[in-house]
């Protein structure tokens, strides 16, 4: 997907710059006031008087100065002063430091291929393609105090140069070349990302690196982040384990760089469906009518199938709705739609999105016992991407119909830099509509969102305070430990830590940071319990459903088969207390994080 120039990160002036631009100006100005207030004492340089007495020459004295930057000082009769002396040293200081930032400009890539080849470098991150995602990726890992190592064709992209610039290491040489990577010290690594032009190219990266790895004594395992554009080959790469018995120490990670499923959970995050508190008794039907059956359409009805799962759905059955509206279904229609119909209500209905009809169409679906989300996912026939006037177009006509309605609108942008800006907080201040841009390049392709570094936090919490619980109680541990889990296992807990909000909405509270002073929520009654359970035993089965699990005896994950896929009041008692452990392990797993539950 082509996101315009990804060449957006300014590069400011190192700590080190602005150290020698402060000695610099601290030598000027103490060298120069030395000279001043003592020439009688005999500083050369001193005029005098026509009377005799030697006096300031301000001309001089700050010439002198400025020579103390390249360790040249005028000869000093007499004691020296000690203001001189504290202005030499910090000349010195400038002096050498300047040279060391000069050499370091002129030998940079000499001088970080040499930290590569150090016997104790390691936990460095390498980025094989320097496209938009990873040039994105290089660039921020620097700025966030990463060593990246970028391996890219010799004069295929304006970007080696970018990246260079911003202290990335880059080689250039083929990506699948065992010798470059060896170069890249792969083994050592503590990420791989292979982000190609072509997903045949970024496979053969993640294949050549299994028996590099191979042989390398590594505590935690390498896991390479592969980006597949073509969501099918995606979708069976994810099926079937192919690169599961490469090397014991490497894993490969076909999903997180999923654009169109990270962009759907950020976007369901920051507006989730549950816009207003849906509770046990309620009659309220959730609903996302998505207009266009694209790859971002149908990844936003899919997550929200993951989630999409509220306290009147354990209470009273009421599931969440989907309608998806376009000119035709599209291609593999049917193998989209039977796993979200076994956990949600989905519907298409074939509506021109450029047609008059179809804001009307859509309003109707706003009725007194719904709660709407509508999503503009309308993606262009020319390239991979959104067709960013015309979602802007349906997304303020919607969001003016459905002014005054329990509805919010969505709006798939491409970048910040468009119609997205002028939705942004502060020019829409006096604009009543609940219109919201999600899934710009800039928000989506960043190292914390793509890498889950600050998502990892939570769902890590969650999993180790489920732990301890199951240890608590004197039952073995169900798990691993979270660096031991697989990456299934990892994004399972994301989506569970995904949910927590709108479990706590359902029974009326909401996390906020932690406020001294003002109670917080410790633990839950055993209603709110129960009801919370049973909303993460119907997520925890949309889940598994939706990754292609089937119900069958006995459990075998190898096979996709799971006895629990159940509705609650069918599971064996045993396996019923699990999802009150995991409800009951929310608080502390957001205390570990500084945060609190409030009512």
């Amino acid at each position: 997907m082509e996101h315009g120039s990804p060449f957006g990160h300014t590069r400011l002036p190192s700590p080190w710059f602005w150290l020698a631009v402060a000695l610099a100006v601290a030598t000027i100005v103490l060298g120069t006031l030395a000279h001043v207030q003592h020439a009688p004492a005999g500083l050369h340089g001193a005029t005098r008087s026509p009377g005799g007495e030697p006096h300031a020459d301000w001309s001089s004295a700050i010439y002198h100065g400025v020579q103390l930057l390249v360790l040249h000082s005028p000869h000093v009769e007499g004691h020296v002063p000690g203001l001189l002396h504290v202005a030499r040293w910090l000349g010195a200081a400038f002096f050498f430091l300047a040279g060391a930032l000069a050499f370091a400009k002129l030998f940079r890539r000499e001088a970080r291929l040499l930290q590569l080849q150090m016997p104790w470098r390691q936990r460095h991150v390498v980025v094989c393609g320097l496209g938009d995602l990873g040039l994105r990726l290089a660039l921020d890992g620097r700025a966030r105090g990463r060593f990246v190592v970028a391996i890219e064709q010799r004069g295929a992209l304006p970007a080696v140069d970018e990246a260079r610039e911003h202290g990335v290491l880059v080689l250039e040489g083929d990506a699948c070349d065992p010798a470059v990577l060896r170069k890249a010290r792969v083994g050592r690594a503590e990420l791989l990302v292979a982000a190609c032009d072509a997903d045949h190219t970024s496979v053969a990266v993640a294949a050549a690196v299994a028996p590099l790895v191979a042989g390398a004594h590594r505590r935690t395992p390498l896991v390479c982040r592969l980006l597949i554009r073509d969501g099918a080959t995606r979708a069976m790469l994810a099926a079937h384990p192919f690169f599961s018995h490469a090397a014991a120490g490497y894993r490969v990670n076909v999903s997180d760089l999923d654009y169109c499923d990270t962009a759907a959970r950020q976007a369901l995050r920051r507006h989730p469906l549950d816009h207003r508190p849906v509770r046990a008794a309620d009659a309220t039907v959730v609903r996302l009518a998505v207009v266009g059956c694209g790859a971002m359409g149908r990844g936003l009805a899919r997550h929200a199938a993951r989630i999409g799962h509220f306290a009147n759905e354990a209470a009273r059955g009421v599931r969440l709705a989907i309608t998806m509206v376009d000119r035709e279904p599209g291609p593999g229609w049917s193998a989209f739609e039977a796993p979200l119909a076994a956990v949600c209500a989905i519907e298409f209905q074939a509506i021109d999105p450029e047609s008059p009809e179809l804001v009307e169409r859509l309003a109707a679906l706003a009725a007194n016992d719904a709660l709407l989300t509508c999503a503009a996912c309308v993606e262009t026939h020319r390239e991979v991407g959104p067709d960013d006037a015309t979602n802007f177009r349906i997304g303020v006509e919607l969001a003016r119909r459905l002014a005054g309605r329990p509805a919010q609108v969505l709006t798939f942008q491409r970048t910040n830099e468009g119609f997205a800006a002028l939705l942004a907080a502060e020019q829409r201040a006096g604009l009543a509509l609940e219109l919201h841009p999600f899934g710009m390049v800039e928000g989506v392709y960043d190292w914390d969102v793509l890498l889950h570094e600050s998502e990892d936090a939570l769902a890590r919490a969650l999993h180790e305070d489920f732990l301890q619980q199951r240890a608590k109680g004197g039952g073995p541990a169900p798990l691993p430990p979270w660096d031991e889990l697989s990456d299934s296992l990892k994004d399972s807990n994301r989506q569970a830590a995904d949910h927590i909000a709108i479990k706590l909405r359902a029974v009326g509270y909401h996390v906020r940071p932690l406020e001294p002073g003002r109670p917080r929520v410790e633990r839950f009654t055993d209603e709110e319990t129960l009801l919370m359970a049973k909303m993460e035993h119907a997520r925890w089965c949309a889940e598994r459903t939706l990754d292609g699990w089937t119900l069958g005896t006995p459990s075998n994950a190898d096979r996709r088969v799971n006895a629990n896929l159940v509705p609650w009041d069918r599971l064996d008692p045993a396996e019923r207390q699990k999802d009150p452990e995991q409800v009951l392990a929310i608080p502390g797993a957001l205390l570990r994080l500084g945060r609190g539950i409030y009512r």
